[in-house]
């Protein structure tokens, strides 16, 4: 059973972006293979710093990424926002319910265009209503950048790439 943030539970949030208008919803069974595809071009386009295209690396770490999967997450009753372009599916993002980001995808060609930072925000916002603090997330090479400007910050010494963000409640 699908257990969304009660800001957008209802109503999809929608944002003013380049041509369209971007809506954040809580993706349904329904969405899962288009987000499993979606996440598939993401890590192949985006993540070159971590597979550099070696095709067996590419291939072990697109393996795990399948509708199952993705609709399982959707069922576990995390917190998920999917963004999407008139009808287009354009990131997807879930957290657990201890606050680690487990999915933070964009599509390759709207990069840029803000849908990360709605994501996020997203995320945050779900994270304060729920009292979870700090959130975190063990993140790629590739994306490691995006989240250190936006206030996560490294907290384990032995996992370069587990990142830490702390919460301020308002």
């Amino acid at each position: 059973m699908l257990m969304p943030c009660s800001n957008y539970s209802n109503q999809p949030h929608r944002f003013k972006t380049m041509k369209k208008s971007l809506t954040l919803r809580p993706a349904t069974l329904e969405d899962a293979e288009g987000i499993a595809e979606l996440i598939r071009k993401s890590i192949t386009v985006l993540c070159d710093l971590d597979h550099q295209h070696e095709p067996n690396q590419l291939a072990d770490w697109l393996s795990d990424i399948n509708t199952a999967r993705i609709a399982e997450c959707i069922d576990e009753n995390c917190i998920q926002v999917l963004a999407l372009l008139g009808k287009k599916r354009v990131g997807f993002a879930a957290m657990n319910w201890q606050g680690e980001i487990q999915f933070f995808y964009v599509a390759p060609k709207q990069i840029g265009q803000g849908i990360g930072s709605a994501l996020l925000a997203e995320l945050e916002l779900a994270a304060r209503e729920h009292g979870l603090n700090p959130i975190m997330l063990a993140t790629t090479h590739s994306a490691r950048g995006f989240f250190r400007l936006r206030g996560f910050i490294p907290t384990r010494p032995d996992y370069a790439e587990w990142l830490e963000k702390p919460l301020q409640h308002h």
